[in-house]
């Protein structure tokens, strides 16, 4: 929807967006505001990376893909890629928060650590004061292989 020039995503509740606007992007609606993408453009996933903690750590803010598209290698050959492009880059962590729904996912398919598996007196590097939620939740891509055994308990 528009206001004067300006896209306003509809809060619940309040107006829909049309039947032929896509509202899985139109979450992006600044892009849309400034033309980068159209308002039925077919957006596929949006990633969120940060680069603001440690010269060496990459944070996945955001990662975000279709519910039509989940289960078919899309979130697993998007980390696998920025897995390889950013060991090549020079980084040697890609971290995030995740939640209870998704956690097995970047423990059991991605192989990632957690903030609970890194020695205590590590754990400065990638969080300040780690919650519980953060222990169980955050998650560590070594893209070194030598940085596990250095980071880890395990």
């Amino acid at each position: 929807m528009t206001k004067g020039s300006t896209l306003v995503y509809p809060k619940e509740g309040g107006p829909q967006l049309p039947a032929d606007v896509d509202a899985y992007h139109a979450k992006l609606f600044k892009m849309i505001d400034q033309g980068q993408i159209g308002l039925n453009d077919y957006v596929i996933n949006r990633v969120v990376l940060r680069n603001d903690r440690h010269p060496e750590l990459l944070y996945v803010g955001d990662y975000a893909d279709r519910e039509e598209l989940r289960g078919k290698g899309l979130a697993s050959s998007f980390y696998s890629q920025l897995h390889e492009n950013a060991g090549q880059m020079g980084f040697r962590f890609i971290t995030g928060l995740n939640n209870a729904d998704n956690i097995s996912f970047f423990r059991d398919k991605l192989q990632r650590s957690t903030l609970g598996d890194i020695k205590p007196e590590r754990r400065g590097q990638f969080q300040d004061k780690p919650s519980e939620f953060d222990l169980k939740l955050y998650t560590i891509d070594f893209l070194n292989p030598n940085d596990k055994q250095i980071y880890t308990e395990k």
